[in-house]
């Protein structure tokens, strides 16, 4: 018998394992204090260097709410159409306008950074013991800081401009579930992705402009001919920015059907995004 050198290493999990739906909750509830830490690291990262810092998450929203108001407002005058059921006066349209790009907003910062979040952080691939999946996690959670100074300049804006503040307040972080669940399992996906293929963050960057323009955030869906509607009717952000309107601005409660459709597709956009990440993680450290 001769002898010889027995190498042992780990085997790969099979992918069911992966698509558990308890695994990213006991990640989430095991690196939940570190994963604030990264959250509180990507707001600081984002205005590095400048002389405001973190005081930039208050300005961005608050001048781009002063440029819409005076360009649409008072420079071209333009006007959406009055809201069927809402018991409140006209809206102005940079409101409208502002609220429903603070949506997307959430989603397109999530996506955009997601291809990088990886390949910038090289010295923890290499880290057996650091848990590369909180790194979307955290990328997510710090859009939150924008999200509640454009909620709060939103609502505030309405008691101005209508003198009254939507009764369906209580209803918005309902439809921010599955919008931070859709931008999550994208995360995890573009995030793997970024890895192995270098121009997913150029493609990545193009598609969310258009996405942008096919998710009404410009304009009412019925100013769409009724051939293409269907287009934007049944794209997620469309329903998630709709309703997101509806809540803050219109005292109305979402569409239950379609918020509950998207809710479902989120889920599962989430879940096999995280499975995707967990499972390629493994050959990330010999391309990085």
């Amino acid at each position: 018998m001769s002898d010889g050198v027995i190498i042992y290493s780990s085997q790969a999990e099979p992918l069911a394992a992966h698509l558990s739906p308890l695994r990213p909750l006991r990640l989430m509830r095991r690196h939940g204090p570190l994963i604030v830490q990264f959250a509180q690291r990507e707001v600081l990262e984002r205005h590095h260097g400048a002389a405001l810092g973190v005081v930039w998450n208050i300005i961005n929203p608050l001048l781009s709410l002063a440029v819409y108001t005076f360009v649409f407002g008072v420079v071209m005058g333009v006007a959406w159409p009055q809201q069927p059921g809402s018991p409140h006066a006209a809206t102005p349209f940079a409101l409208i306008l502002f609220c429903g790009q603070t949506i997307f907003h959430v989603f397109a910062e999530s996506v955009n950074r997601a291809p990088t979040l990886v390949t910038s952080r090289r010295s923890f691939v290499r880290k057996v013991v650091f848990p590369l999946e909180i790194l979307s996690i955290s990328a997510v959670l710090s859009t939150l800081v924008y999200l509640v100074v454009s909620v709060a300049l939103i609502v505030l804006a309405s008691f101005v401009f209508t003198g009254h503040v939507s009764s369906a307040l209580w209803a918005f972080p309902l439809v921010m579930v599955p919008l931070y669940l859709l931008s999550l399992g994208l995360s995890w996906l573009l995030s793997s992705l970024g890895v192995f293929l270098t121009d997913i963050r150029n493609i990545v960057s193009v598609a969310t402009g258009l996405l942008m323009f096919c998710s009404a955030v410009f304009y009412p869906v019925e100013r769409i001919p009724a051939d293409f509607r269907f287009l934007v009717e049944y794209n997620p952000l469309t329903i998630l920015v709709e309703s997101g309107r509806r809540t803050l601005l219109w005292s109305q409660t979402p569409d239950w059907p379609a918020l509950g459709a998207v809710t479902v597709l989120s889920l599962l956009t989430a879940q096999v995004g995280f499975a995707f990440f967990s499972k390629s993680k493994r050959g990330m450290a010999d391309v990085v």
